[in-house]
């Protein structure tokens, strides 16, 4: 029996007064034509030619919809839906506004996509050119959407090749990524579903997310992983298995291949075999009430759908606040076991597990997995998402969000030495004046001018914003001290401290193992330190200065590894 809970959505399909009389007995029975499962109602349709269905909030307005008797024939005009029976009568046609009153499915809030845009949005995968791709998407969503069952646009309909198969075929990352990343993502989805709740949002993005991973072109029966592999395409394959496990590697082509198995290149063919295996992760899971924290055992999947599981978790009070990965299954299974246990750590480490119960094993976790050259990423909220220090792209969000902090302490300190004088009740100044408190003559200038006009013209400079007196791509001058909250050290700074000097250690070794001894004292690092390249310096000065003033402070409590 279908549930009529009140939050439920109610599919309902419309069939023609003809194939209500071919029912057998006992008959036509509206209630069989409403579901909870759209899937039921998509077969029925497709049962009934010339039915209909639309999705409902309330329970009658789906049985209205059933029991309509103008079910035959549909128009679409530009500006509205036209039901009308085969003599076009205005006694038996019904304009549709797109209300939900009528019961028609309301039209999606987007245009659908003529042949001649298509080719060029074809065109444009093809020449890799990632912004026009971009430009077509957020401009209309039905160039990876189709108009029916949000299912993938086919953009070449004799092979049935959707954006993923040209993006693969054409060799171009970038915009498998990007056309992935935004099938994964909840808000297109609900810009082509308005009012839909967003447990049925979720349920749309994962079908079209698998149609997109898993839909065999027409030639061959290959998956887009089929397709990566025999391209020997591992970027492309590395961005396709991120999304495990609802990409299908075990889907067979039509000579019976599984994608791995297209490889011609043998050395090729276990590269491809270790990416599509190396996708288990090890979580450090915290909660949000306390200080209580687990490591989790590992977890086949790929890293795009853990991120994207922790951003849709229901579980509040729970969180990821590290990832290690992507590994194998064998090697996970001897790694969980030194993570969780505290006997296989060093005094050191035990010691920082017990004194800091905020950050302190995730450090733990971050010094094994450096020796264990696993990659390793933390979520710090400040930055909201999953940062590796290490790499040079995660460094520059730090920099930016810190030359951020400095721009906003620099300018409200510029601020409170100026004085605006008080407003009006219509927001005016009452003097239509703005001046430096700390200029003596500011306000004797306007009276020494003598200015013998009729129209008596006051001339002023309206308030505006002091700019930064450095430029920010050629040696920026550091004008005032900040940290990662304001103008005063928290532990914030120190945890994040800790975070930095462990990914640099990691880059520094995997770049050059000769310069390990470098970096022997801790107390005596510094910003000119080994740690911090020139290029580095060059170019996070912001990074620089701020790691510099937590390191060289007195009240520092940050809790380091003996190297």
């Amino acid at each position: 029996m279908m549930d009529i809970g009140t939050d439920m959505i109610f599919y309902a399909a419309c069939i023609p007064q003809q194939a209500r009389i071919t029912i057998p007995s006992p008959g036509f029975n509206p209630e069989h034509f409403m579901s909870n499962d759209k899937n039921e109602i998509l077969k029925l349709i497709k049962r009934y030619k010339g039915s209909r269905f639309k999705s409902f909030a309330q329970y009658d307005e789906a049985l209205k919809f059933v029991l309509e008797e103008n079910c035959d024939v549909i128009t679409n005009t530009p500006s509205n839906h036209i039901l009308s029976s085969p003599n076009n009568s205005p006694s038996s046609s019904q304009i549709i506004s797109g209300s939900k009153s009528t019961g028609m499915e309301e039209a999606p809030p987007f245009p659908s996509i003529e042949l001649r845009d298509l080719n060029v949005f074809k065109r444009a995968i093809t020449n890799k050119q990632l912004d026009s791709v971009q430009q077509f998407v957020y401009n209309n969503p039905r160039y990876l959407i189709s108009n029916y069952f949000d299912s993938p646009t086919i953009i070449v309909q004799g092979a049935r090749y959707n954006a993923v198969h040209l993006a693969i075929r054409n060799k171009s990352p970038e915009i498998l990524n990007f056309i992935l990343d935004t099938i994964n993502s909840v808000d297109f989805v609900q810009k082509m579903n308005p009012n839909f709740a967003e447990e049925s949002l979720i349920e749309k993005r994962d079908h079209l997310l698998d149609m997109y991973l898993n839909s065999p072109d027409k030639v061959n029966f290959d998956t887009p992983l089929h397709m990566a592999c025999k391209f020997g395409d591992l970027e492309c394959i590395t961005i396709l298995v991120g999304y495990i496990p609802v990409l299908d590697t075990q889907k067979l082509n039509k000579q019976n291949l599984l994608p791995y198995q297209v490889v011609q290149e043998s050395s090729l063919r276990k590269k491809v075999q270790e990416l599509i295996n190396s996708s288990v992760f090890i979580t450090v899971t915290k909660s949000v009430d306390n200080f209580d924290k687990s490591i989790n055992k590992a977890c086949q999947v790929g890293k795009k759908m853990l991120e994207s599981t922790l951003k849709n978790t229901p579980e509040k009070n729970v969180q990821i606040s590290a990832i290690v990965g992507p590994m194998t299954t064998e090697k996970s299974k001897k790694i969980y076991e030194i993570f969780k246990s505290p006997k296989r750590c060093t005094p050191e480490q035990r010691k920082i597990r017990l004194q800091d119960p905020e950050r302190g094993l995730e450090r733990v976790v971050c010094e094994l997995s450096k020796e264990f050259d696993l990659e390793y990423c933390e979520y710090w909220p400040f930055l909201g998402e999953f940062v590796d220090f290490s790499q040079e792209k995660y460094l520059k969000k730090l920099d930016d969000y810190l030359r951020s902090v400095h721009d906003e302490l620099y300018l409200i300190e510029s601020l409170s030495k100026m004085e605006i004088k008080s407003m009006d009740e219509n927001g005016q100044l009452e003097d239509n004046e703005f001046h430096d408190v700390n200029d003596e003559n500011s306000l004797n200038d306007n009276n020494n001018n003598d200015d013998d006009d009729d129209d008596n013209d006051i001339y002023y400079t309206p308030p505006t914003s002091p700019k930064p007196e450095y430029e920010y791509h050629h040696h920026p001058k550091i004008l005032i001290d900040f940290y990662i909250n304001g103008e005063q050290k928290e532990k914030i700074d120190d945890n994040v401290y800790n975070a930095v000097k462990l990914a640099l250690k990691k880059r520094q070794s995997f770049h050059d193992d000769n310069d390990d001894d470098n970096d022997n004292d801790d107390e005596q690092q510094s910003s000119s330190s080994p740690l911090f390249d020139e290029n580095l310096q060059s170019k996070y000065p912001f990074l620089i200065y701020w790691f510099r003033n937590v390191e060289k402070s007195s009240f520092s409590t940050i809790l380091t590894f003996d190297d």
